[in-house]
C-alpha cells in the first residue's frame, strides 16, 4: 500500500500527543482499527498505536538520527528496504515529506 504524509517533527513532543505532528496522512483511512478490534475480541486489548504513528515515527526516527551524521546541510532523502522504499523531501526545517511504496510495484523508480 503507498501511503503520503507530512509531519512537523516539531510537534506533538509529550506524550499522547504524538499524533498532532501530523500535517497530512493518505490514504485517509488507514489506521489499526480493524486489527484493534480483533484483538479486543481475543482477549488481547494492546495499547492503540496507529499504522499513522509508526509510519511517522519510523521515517522521524531516521531522519534523526542520519541528521546526527550527516547534519543539517545533507537531510536523509530516500531508504530502500526489503519490502518498501521511502522517498523523504524536507522542504522547511523540521517539516518532512514522505512517500511511502512496497518495492516492485509500479515503474522504474520502485524495482
Amino acid at each position: 500500500m503507498v501511503q503520503v504524509f507530512v509531519f512537523d517533527s516539531r510537534r506533538g513532543a509529550r506524550e499522547g500527543t504524538e499524533l498532532d505532528k501530523v500535517l497530512a496522512f493518505w490514504p485517509p483511512s488507514t489506521s489499526t482499527d480493524a486489527q484493534q478490534a480483533r484483538r479486543r475480541a481475543a482477549g488481547r486489548d494492546w495499547p492503540a498505536l496507529t499504522r499513522r504513528q509508526g509510519a511517522v515515527g519510523l521515517v522521524e526516527a531516521l531522519c534523526g538520527m542520519t541528521r546526527i551524521f550527516s547534519g543539517p546541510a545533507a537531510p536523509l532523502c530516500g531508504l530502500t528496504t526489503a519490502l518498501r522504499r521511502h522517498v523523504l523531501l524536507e522542504p522547511e526545517p523540521d517539516v518532512w515529506f514522505s512517500l511511502v511504496r512496497p518495492r516492485g510495484v509500479g515503474g522504474g523508480w520502485a524495482r
